[in-house]
């Protein structure tokens, strides 16, 4: 099911549940916090959007969680960088280290590979786009020409995934390749 913020009729009888319903933050909230941090954090066109920053770490807006906790998932979400940018999902994140920077957690990498500083530290590519941060690297996907098949240029929507089985194998999805 492709169509924006839509469950299918099978995709209900599986149990398939929108994390974002694509007009409110319900459901949402800051990271140690008990509220959504609207003041940076915001929706426009159906999009969820965080105002920039300067490359702090949670500077701006801080993490947002859900308010539910979930165990095995298949999370799929759709994203498109701009220049430098330097995001991420996060999953299995907890709170009770009361962290004043980010949550703590597993983190899919969200970066512009070649022009945020962030992609060239850590070790072996392991903080770069589709990543598990600073963990494992994700796989570079490239044509014939050397032109990568599974990162879209900066302002082009790319397409996420993070699949959890219940017996604790996570994978990293982006553009269909795994």
């Amino acid at each position: 099911n492709l169509i924006p913020n839509n469950l299918s009729e099978d995709e209900k009888k599986l149990g398939v549940k929108l994390l974002w319903d694509g007009k409110t933050t319900d459901g949402w909230r800051g990271a140690y916090k008990d509220y959504f941090p609207s003041k940076v954090w915001y929706i426009k066109n159906g999009t969820l959007n965080v105002k920039g920053s300067n490359g702090a770490e949670s500077a701006n807006g801080g993490d947002i969680v859900t308010k539910d906790q979930y165990g095995a998932l298949d999370l799929q979400f759709e994203f498109r960088l701009t220049d430098t940018a330097n995001s991420g999902v996060k999953y299995f994140v907890t709170e009770t280290e009361e962290n004043k920077g980010s949550a703590i957690g597993l983190e899919y990498q969200i970066l512009d590979d070649d022009k945020h500083p962030d992609a060239k530290l850590g070790s072996i590519g392991n903080r770069t786009q589709a990543s598990l941060y600073d963990m494992i690297p994700s796989k570079k996907i490239v044509d014939a020409n050397g032109n990568r098949r599974d990162n879209l240029p900066i302002g082009e929507w790319n397409r996420g995934g993070i699949v959890v089985y219940p017996d604790g194998r996570v994978e990293h999805w982006i553009n269909g390749w795994k």
